[in-house]
């Protein structure tokens, strides 16, 4: 993660075993986590790209995630 240095992870179904690997994480907004390991990292908890659920309801549902994500940034 260093390397690449990402701003943004999206875990997709994956999240509780993100968690595992940390000593804590700071909850930011709904689904929405920063970790005191990575600290200029967001990390939203989102569901496997695979679920059998449309396409378009996934991203915008994505969208509604990262946008209380901003409007608790901009507080």
């Amino acid at each position: 993660l260093r390397i690449i240095s990402p701003e943004i992870i999206v875990c997709g179904g994956v999240f509780n075993l993100c968690t595992q690997l940390w000593d804590k994480y700071e909850v930011i907004s709904e689904r929405v986590y920063k970790t005191a390991m990575f600290k200029d990292i967001v990390w939203i908890d989102f569901v496997h790209p695979a679920v059998r659920v449309s396409q378009d309801i996934l991203y915008y549902a994505l969208l509604y995630f990262f946008g209380k994500y901003l409007k608790s940034k901009n507080r």
